[in-house]
């Protein structure tokens, strides 16, 4: 019992890897869940203290142990640990990257934001998402800005130039890249405006900042607002140099942050392509990326709560690739067969239409690391079930056994991943419940007893 609950536990671990996660269970395999919970609290803690520190490790926790907490309440419970100016320091320095949240109102009370608490640990990935979809300029703006959580665009881009500058002319057209970079990031929705850099600022900000529906990149200013920063020398020395005022707010100077959906929707795209090209081979990824990039610039449904994207043409495709492979129609026809559904046809004109069915996609992937765990614990015989379970639904143990030609049925380990139900027919539990709810799609994989069945 004690090697099935590790071995769940690091499964659960690479499911998550790939959007999953573990749904709490109901019954008395409650403890699975709790001991998960406390892997992943030891996790996230191991990164704040690297990250942020021993204050910030201790503030999240006391959320974590109460719930929703006032500001006084944080003062009493680290009364004695830290002074008011460290506690004051470290939540600012956590809401600037969206780790805790504020609670404007009478109460005006903090909580965890566990989306905050998730990205920190994908700011590898997301930056070598963005230097794969976007270029070297996109990883120069997106490294600052997980540095400090939230900043403003002119504060962004000098930055970014900073990372490159090299004190030459050089730098007046890399200025001008980044801007229309950042442009492109803020207009695909990989970048996020806030009203505040602080969220406990947001009322103050409001009654300042001008009335604009709009949240347009204006290039104009920001490229003017860089190009004086080169002109000034680039140095660190310089950074507050020709800044926009602060108060009143600037309209055209906006607050952004990483939008953590659009990211995980990115993340979602490239486990897909490299999916098509473990399936089939590296033309056909890159295929199958293209078409993602195409729904993805397009805003096609192609959020982390989307079922599927929107219809790409056969001519959008086309004009996406650098060089149109040989064989091209082939490739396609081998995405539309191929059984982890990775491409669906719909009829329209100049070839057809193309949709990729994101929900189909990661539900197959998600038998196909059960079949692995079932395979580790239960080796072939147990995989055999578990495949015949998940095809034909509801079947009892006589069906089973004919089925599997297994005439010791009754021999297997009492701990499996099948519960039997009150007619004594076995089945696997809840495969056919995925659903999805932010980026995360959930399975039980909650481990029941099966009693022992003595045949005649």
């Amino acid at each position: 019992k004690d090697r099935l609950t590790v071995l769940t536990s690091l499964v659960v671990c690479r499911l998550s890897s790939t959007g999953v996660q573990y749904r709490e269970p109901c019954g008395p395999e409650r403890t699975y869940h709790h001991t998960m919970s406390d892997i992943f609290v030891e996790y996230f803690d191991h990164l704040l203290k690297n990250r942020f520190g021993d204050a910030a490790v201790a503030i999240v926790r006391s959320m974590h142990i109460r719930g929703s907490v006032s500001l006084k309440d944080i003062d009493r419970s680290l009364s004695g640990k830290m002074g008011q100016r460290k506690i004051a320091a470290c939540l600012i320095s956590l809401l600037r990257h969206r780790i805790i949240r504020f609670t404007p109102g009478d109460t005006k009370k903090y909580d965890i934001n566990f989306e905050g608490i998730q990205m920190l640990s994908r700011i590898p990935i997301y930056c070598k998402l963005c230097l794969l979809f976007y270029g070297d300029a996109a990883g120069d703006i997106l490294l600052p800005l997980f540095a400090t959580g939230t900043a403003k665009a002119s504060e962004i881009l000098r930055a970014a130039l900073m990372r490159s500058a090299k004190g030459s002319k050089e730098d007046y057209r890399k200025s001008e890249l980044l801007v229309d970079t950042l442009a492109i990031l803020t207009k695909t929705g990989l970048l996020q405006c806030v009203k505040a850099v602080c969220p406990t600022e947001v009322c103050d900000e409001e009654q300042e900042r001008p009335s604009s529906e709009s949240t347009t990149i204006s290039k104009t200013e920001l490229l003017d607002s860089l190009q004086k920063f080169v002109s000034a020398g680039g140095k660190v020395e310089k950074f507050r140099q020709n800044l926009p005022a602060t108060k009143p707010p600037s309209l055209w100077d906006l607050v952004l942050v990483p939008n953590i959906d659009t990211l995980n929707a990115l993340w979602r795209d490239r486990i897909i392509a490299e999916v098509a090209a473990e399936r089939i081979d590296e033309t056909a990824g890159d295929i199958m990326s293209r078409l993602l990039c195409v729904a993805n610039t397009s805003n096609r449904s192609t959020h982390i709560l989307s079922a599927a994207c929107e219809a790409v043409s056969h001519a959008e495709l086309i004009r996406s690739l650098k060089e149109v492979p040989a064989y091209l129609d082939s490739y396609i026809t081998l995405l539309l067969d191929d059984p982890f559904c990775l491409l669906e046809q719909q009829p329209g004109i100049a070839g057809g239409m193309y949709i990729c069915p994101y929900k189909k996609i990661i539900k197959h992937l998600l038998v196909r690391h059960a079949e692995n765990i079932v395979q580790v614990l239960f080796e072939n015989s147990g995989l055999r079930i578990f495949r015949i379970l998940v095809a034909e639904g509801y079947l009892s143990c006589e069906a089973v056994s004919g089925l599997c030609l297994l005439y010791f049925f009754s021999s297997l380990n009492s701990s499996t991943p099948f519960s039997k139900s009150t007619s004594g027919g076995l089945r696997f539990e809840s495969v056919d419940s995925v659903s999805l709810q932010h980026n995360i799609w959930m399975i039980d994989c909650s481990v029941r007893k099966t009693a022992h069945r003595n045949r005649m």
